[in-house]
C-alpha cells in the first residue's frame, strides 16, 4: 500500500489507479473509505470481498454534483433536484431511483442507490477526474473504520494500493430515502430533523 499526502496535484496519479480498478482507502467529510469507480464491475466486486462485506448492504456513492446525477440517469424532479441543491454538500446520503439504462443500475443490479455530493473540495475535484466513487467505511464488515492510514494497513495490507492521509469528521452520513415522503434509514452526521 503506497501512502500518499492529500494533494490536489497527485489527483492524476489517484486517478488513475482508480480507473484501473484499484481501490483507495482516503479521508472523506465523514470517515475514512474505501474508494472505487462505479463504472467497473469488477472493482464493486473486489470492494465486497476486500471488506468481506454482506452482498445484500449496499454502498454508497459520491458524485461531484447534483448535475452529474442526471448524466447518470437518476430519476429527478424539479421539487426533489431543489431539496438536492440546498441538502449538500450536507453529510446526508440519499436514497434514489435511477432508471433501468443508468451504467450504474446495470453494475449494482438495483433501482434504488444512496448517493451524496460530499463536502470536501479535493474529493469532489477527484470525482470530476474518475466518475462516480463507491465510498463504503475503511473496515472489515464488524470491525470499526480506520481513522488513519496506519490502521488502513493493518485492515487492508496490499489488497488497497493507495492510502490518502488526512483529517476525517469521524461520524458516518445520515442517510434517507426521499420517495413519497423522507425516511429514516441511518441516524448520522446530521440529525433527521434538521434533514
Amino acid at each position: 500500500m503506497k501512502i500518499l499526502e492529500k494533494s490536489f496535484k497527485l489527483i492524476p496519479l489517484i486517478a488513475r489507479v482508480i480507473k484501473e480498478g484499484g481501490i483507495v482507502c482516503s479521508p472523506t467529510d465523514t470517515v475514512y473509505g474505501l474508494l472505487g469507480s462505479v463504472k467497473l464491475t469488477f472493482a464493486v466486486e473486489k470492494v465486497y470481498g476486500v471488506k468481506k462485506r454482506d452482498v445484500q448492504k449496499k454502498l454508497i456513492v459520491l458524485f461531484d454534483s447534483v448535475d452529474s446525477l442526471k448524466k447518470y440517469n437518476f430519476v429527478l424532479s424539479q421539487k426533489l433536484e431543489a431539496f438536492l441543491r440546498e441538502l449538500w454538500p450536507k453529510r446526508v446520503s440519499v436514497v434514489l431511483r435511477v432508471h433501468p439504462v443508468s451504467p450504474i443500475a446495470k453494475v449494482f443490479k438495483d433501482l434504488e442507490v444512496a448517493v451524496r455530493v460530499p463536502e470536501d473540495d479535493f474529493l469532489r475535484k477527484l470525482i470530476s477526474v474518475t466518475g462516480p466513487l463507491f465510498a463504503p467505511s475503511a473496515n472489515p464488515q464488524g470491525l470499526p473504520p480506520a481513522k488513519n492510514c496506519k490502521e488502513c494497513e493493518r485492515y487492508f495490507k496490499d489488497k488497497v494500493e493507495i492510502c490518502i492521509k488526512g483529517k476525517i469528521f469521524h461520524r458516518p452520513s445520515t442517510i434517507v430515502k426521499i420517495f413519497e415522503k423522507p425516511v429514516l434509514v441511518r441516524e448520522g452526521a446530521v440529525s433527521f430533523k434538521e434533514v
